[in-house]
């Protein structure tokens, strides 16, 4: 495993310092006086898993921004095309950071349909989802085998990767997808965010993917108005233009259709779909949501 001063120069020691400001979210305990990130993003997927300060947050997000319903489905859609993308072309270990509270169709769902075998690490910092996802495995014992959940910060990735319960439960030696969905735009300093990319991309081998989706910076007025009211229901986030977006897959091989908005990523939609209908996938084509897989080739 490469060793992080070498690779990072030092820069990975000081990282959750130098976001302790923005990323709020991270390494703080059990509060429910404030709304979090994965509670809000619970609510308007009609989770339950969510307090009154949470639904007040998230009420406010949908008055002002009525996408943001739209947009928690459409992340999830596309989690779920990637992820199934990912295994169907032979990946059998995930690592899902900032994992948010379980959904219907959860990552370790999704893979073990395509192979029983396959094995995930939920990672995360919120008291709750930790809580809730381990509550969850104990219902499914046959996945409890092969699925773990981990305390860890996006923002101290030699501190998942090197994490002992990381360690024992992958072999990452074989080819790993990490998973960082709707996460990267809440590290608002591009500096650090391209860093944790970077980094996450030299512990992993060759054949292994990384897998993005990013709130886009698309020119347009809404786009930035719904940034702003986000960071002042629930906490800082940044968007990024396609340029600012394209450095996370430095050294990677981009799986088609590339790094692009994530209407090109969705799969056809029909009336009758429980998961996503035609008039939803047409809304969730409009969104301002950059998304993409990068496949680590042979350095």
């Amino acid at each position: 495993m490469p060793n992080s001063n070498a690779e990072t120069g030092g820069l990975i020691n000081r990282l959750p310092v130098v976001e302790s400001e923005h990323l709020m979210i991270y390494g703080a305990p059990l509060d429910l006086s404030r709304p979090r990130p994965a509670r809000v993003y619970d609510y308007p997927l009609g989770g339950k898993d969510n307090s009154a300060v949470d639904r007040e947050a998230a009420e406010r997000l949908l008055r002002e921004l009525p996408d943001a319903r739209t947009a928690a489905r459409a992340a999830r859609a596309f989690l779920r095309e990637a992820v199934t993308s990912v295994a169907s072309a032979g990946v059998r270990q995930f690592i899902d950071i900032g994992a948010g509270l379980p959904t219907a169709e959860n990552t370790h769902q999704i893979v073990q349909r395509i192979a029983a075998d396959a094995r995930v690490v939920y990672v995360d910092n919120d008291p709750l989802v930790l809580s809730h996802a381990r509550a969850l495995l104990a219902d499914s014992p046959q996945a409890d085998a092969r699925t773990i959940v981990v305390d860890g910060d996006l923002c101290d990735p030699w501190g998942i990767i090197q994490h002992p319960h990381v360690e024992d439960h992958l072999d990452l030696t074989r080819p790993v997808a990490v998973l960082l969905s709707g996460v990267l735009h809440f590290v608002t300093r591009q500096p650090v965010a391209e860093e944790i990319v970077r980094i996450l991309r030299a512990a992993i081998p060759a054949g292994s993917y990384i897998v993005i989706s990013h709130f886009w910076d698309d020119g347009a007025a809404r786009t930035r108005a719904a940034a702003r009211v986000y960071s002042e229901v629930v906490t800082p986030v940044t968007t990024r233009t396609i340029d600012q977006i394209l450095p996370f897959f430095t050294g990677l091989e981009p799986v088609e259709p590339g790094v692009t908005r994530i209407g090109r990523w969705l799969p056809p939609a029909v009336d009758g779909d429980d998961i996503m209908s035609i008039a939803e996938r047409a809304d969730m084509c409009r969104l301002p949501l950059v998304c993409g897989i990068g496949r680590k080739g042979v350095e």
